[in-house]
């Protein structure tokens, strides 16, 4: 990265906070403070932040513009053992400007040559622009121990890393993830979960997959339409699924999860559109499913949803409605493990069944009930047998 143009940031470091602000062609900082924060133009109208930290204690770094729309990367560490953590807050200022790319925020060499170094990066983002590289394919990425918030009103192309925390077993939750646009970008989480993803328009594309893994539970994914593999049980975990919303057409790829639970009332997976992905419920200790799958379309014949334990539609609330064709299969693990319902063609338009319906297929004696097989167990035309 070539040095063109230095300019102001404004630090008030005491110890326990930090405030950059973009301004005049200089660098000011609290020497007194041990934080030192560097600011330059990489290309025109291309901002680079670099911050490290040897303070005892926490600090809270704000990045703001000043006077103009910005791109803007920030590479940041704390990198001595005896440093607290980077609080990094990135801001639109309305009067006085806005990011219109958040494209990289990187953690550099915070273990090189001083592994026991105690500080951490937290990064919270509310922007009106994109946050990664502004366009119709992935780019950019955001790494840090934890990310908190993130708001990219424009979108979110990069793919965000939220941890592994300093101590493993501290969890590195996404409480906040939203935006207007599309998320092109993909969600790693090592040990934690995602309370709300919000995406207004789609999760990845027909021609870029994207990933969304965590460890733990998600509470809320929402979106118009989804091309994205979702696992909750990433890096050897064992979080669940909650509530999955495809509001708008299709989900594609796959869903694998220990359960599919409820957390409230409203608690689903609802698709409006056909459900082009496997769905895999991994628990064999306790109910896999107990909240409705709804299937506004098919599920296709190279698709499948498979329950390794059993469905439990405790009051009424489990079971799967697939209003159009089921061409794919389904599979339940327990020999009666299908309390609830499963309904076909629930909008009562003709719709196939094509598929298989396997009940106890953990054991040496499923029951299969599809149009292949003999009656009593053939479908949709089951009869009974005197």
């Amino acid at each position: 990265m070539s040095r063109i143009t230095r300019y102001t940031i404004a630090i008030l470091a005491v110890c326990m906070m930090a405030s950059v602000s973009i301004a005049q062609p200089e660098v000011d900082y609290d020497e007194q403070a041990d934080v030192f924060v560097d600011v330059y133009e990489e290309n025109p109208g291309e901002y680079v932040v670099v911050i490290i930290s040897n303070e005892p204690d926490s600090i809270l770094v704000k990045i703001e513009p000043s006077g103009g729309n910005y791109v803007l990367s920030v590479v940041a560490a704390a990198i001595m053992q005896s440093s607290g953590n980077i609080d990094l807050q990135i801001d639109d200022n309305p009067a006085l400007g806005s990011f219109t790319e958040v494209r990289n925020i990187l953690i550099f060499d915070y273990d090189a040559g001083a592994p026991d170094e105690d500080g951490e990066l937290f990064v919270a983002i509310d922007i009106a622009g994109t946050l990664g590289a502004a366009g119709s394919t992935p780019g950019g990425y955001v790494e840090a121990h934890s990310i908190p918030n993130v708001i990219a009103v424009g979108g979110i192309n990069a793919s965000l890393y939220a941890g592994p925390r300093k101590n493993p077993s501290t969890p590195s939750n996404i409480a906040s993830l939203a935006t207007s646009g599309n998320m092109l970008g993909s969600i790693y989480v090592f040990n934690g979960a995602i309370d709300a993803m919000t995406i207004g328009g789609n999760i990845g594309s027909a021609t870029d997959t994207a990933a969304i893994a965590t460890s733990r539970q998600i509470n809320l994914l929402e979106a118009d339409r989804i091309w994205a593999n979702i696992d909750t049980t990433f890096n050897g975990g064992t979080g669940e699924i909650y509530t999955l919303l495809c509001t708008a057409g299709d989900f594609v790829v796959s869903l694998v999860s220990s359960r599919a639970f409820d957390n409230n009332v409203n608690s689903k997976i609802e698709i409006a559109g056909d459900c082009d992905a496997d769905m895999t419920f991994t628990d064999t200790t306790t109910v896999g499913v107990r909240i409705p799958i709804i299937i506004h379309g098919d599920l296709p014949s190279d698709r499948s949803i498979t329950v390794a334990s059993k469905i439990d539609a405790v009051g009424q609330r489990g079971g799967i409605v697939i209003a159009g064709s089921l061409e794919g299969d389904i599979s339940i693990g327990e020999a009666n493990g299908l309390k609830g319902q499963i309904i076909i063609d629930s909008d009562n338009t003709g719709d196939d069944w094509d598929g298989d319906v396997v009940i106890g297929a953990g054991t040496g004696t499923p029951i299969t009930i599809g149009p292949s097989q003999s009656q009593p167990n053939d479908a949709p035309d089951r009869k009974s047998v005197v």
